[in-house]
């Protein structure tokens, strides 16, 4: 699951930007997860996404395996 924050809110926003501060940056060295800031209009928001563990990713790719190797048994 995602979760999503409204860091800045604002009717208007003055002053001019270069195009580097308006762009969406990722942080990644996050411990297991990644944020995401973006701007959404007038509204910096930022989202962390959890990173699976490599091992997870291994047991839902052997639990794919495993149904692939049944289905095609009862075939």
């Amino acid at each position: 699951g995602n979760n999503v924050f409204d860091l800045i809110t604002a009717n208007a926003l003055e002053g001019s930007f270069s195009s580097d501060a308006n762009d969406d940056f990722e942080a990644k060295n996050l411990l297991n997860a990644i944020a995401d800031f973006a701007w959404v209009g007038n509204t910096l928001t930022v989202t962390f996404s959890q990173v699976p563990e490599p091992a997870a990713v291994a047991a839902l790719i052997g639990a794919f395996a495993l149904g692939v190797a049944a289905w095609r048994r009862r075939r």
